[in-house]
């Protein structure tokens, strides 16, 4: 299961070109550095053997002149992907509640989208509004995206765009950093939403803003998601979530997921002792997929280090349900056309490969992680590094298992 991409950018953003066309025959050449280009063509997501699921990001408005301009613009983005699987009906569907989902997987080969919103700007500002979108079959919504909103600070990522297009949040980090919490507006438009029937994303949030979403939902039994956020050890900048909220966010019943992109999760200033485990890695080259297996991996080993905590039981880990295990889970998502380039190649140089000693590559090792279509490459090189993939499979049904709670929870009638 892929937890965002972003299928519909070209509504947001002209420049990008149109997500979902088939392409056939005419495959475009596409590569690891994509920034700007669209790489989410149907044939990638047809059969694909990497993901059967995709949770379908519709990209909210950074600066919405109105309520009525942000909702149609997160309505017409729902209305090409409802286009595009209307016409394509024997091969994808659409899954609005998590029934249909399971329906869908273990009784059809169909590719399965799910809706969420990124950035709800203008979207919730009212009980009425949090419904109207669950009744849509949103399954979840991450409030805060790329700039301080009025549900509270977003985590600017290093870099002269991302603090251009939060400006407004470079100033509030400056001269009132006590202030990019959560606001009053944002704590109720979580509760709104968990109990509309939806869940709740905590990435893109100041640390401040998510301790205070962490708190929120303790003190009223909701469960959180953190969808693509970075682990704070490797990552000691904003957009990173540290130790000690990755822990309540498994008491609560939630899990973390990583983008699962080496590009994407090249260290930052990380903690000492996490920065000798790059030292330690062979032959690590940064941006491959040695960057996301290393942080994949520790990740996994700081959840077992804590599960004691994190589940609330003393018992061995040998001894772990498979409900359990299942609860441990970390996810994945690819943020394809998300703005972000993804997996170098490995053996992308003559050098590389001269130093190697290896006599044949594959495609994954030449091009890394283009679009996609590679996805199942990734995974096939992990397996072959012999990393453990059993919390990502499990990372399906522990969304399917929240989506469920938080359904039933809801004040929404059937």
């Amino acid at each position: 299961m892929d937890l965002q991409i972003h299928p519909t950018m070209h509504i947001r953003y002209g420049f990008f070109g149109n997500g979902l066309e088939w392409i056939s025959d005419k495959k475009p050449k596409l590569k690891y550095k994509h920034l700007l280009t669209n790489v989410n063509y149907a044939d990638y997501f047809y059969q694909n053997k990497g993901a059967r699921i995709f949770v379908i990001g519709l990209i909210g408005s950074d600066s919405p002149t109105s309520r009525k301009k942000a909702q149609q613009s997160i309505l017409d983005q729902m209305s090409y992907v409802e286009r595009f699987v209307a016409e394509n009906a024997d091969k994808f569907s659409i899954g609005r509640t998590a029934k249909e989902v399971r329906q869908l997987v273990n009784e059809t080969d169909k590719t399965v989208f799910i809706f969420s919103i990124e950035g709800a700007k203008k979207l919730i500002s009212s009980m009425e509004d949090a419904e109207f979108w669950a009744e849509k079959g949103i399954a979840y919504i991450t409030p805060i995206h790329l700039e301080d909103c009025e549900y509270g600070g977003a985590g600017i990522r290093p870099g002269l765009s991302t603090n251009i297009i939060n400006i407004k949040g470079v100033f509030r980090k400056i001269f009132i950093p006590k202030k990019r919490g959560l606001t009053p507006l944002g704590k109720q438009a979580i509760s709104w939403m968990y109990k509309a029937g939806m869940m709740v994303d905590v990435t893109h949030m100041t640390d401040q803003s998510r301790h205070d979403a962490l708190d929120v939902m303790g003190e009223n039994g909701f469960t959180p998601l953190a969808t693509h956020d970075h682990f704070k050890p490797f990552y000691n900048k904003p957009r990173s979530i540290d130790t000690n909220d990755v822990i309540r966010i498994y008491q609560l019943g939630g899990y973390m997921s990583l983008a699962c992109n080496g590009y994407s999760l090249i260290p930052k200033k990380p903690y000492p002792e996490y920065k000798k485990l790059i030292k330690e890695f062979p032959n690590y080259e940064s941006g491959t997929i040695d960057t996301y297996q290393l942080v994949y991996e520790t990740l996994l080993g700081f959840i077992r280090k804590h599960y004691r905590e994190m589940l609330n039981q003393n018992t061995s880990f040998s001894m772990l349900t498979e409900q359990d295990l299942t609860r441990l889970s970390v996810g994945m998502q690819s943020d394809f056309n998300g703005w972000v380039n993804h997996t170098k190649p490995k053996y992308g140089s003559k050098k590389a490969q001269r130093k190697s000693g290896k006599t044949s590559f594959n495609r994954f090792d030449l091009e890394g992680l283009p679009h996609p279509g590679y996805l199942n490459d990734q995974w096939e090189e992990l397996k072959a590094r012999s990393v453990d993939l059993n919390p990502i499979l499990r990372s399906s049904e522990r969304f399917l298992q929240i989506w469920e709670k938080v359904q039933s929870e809801s004040t929404l009638k059937p």
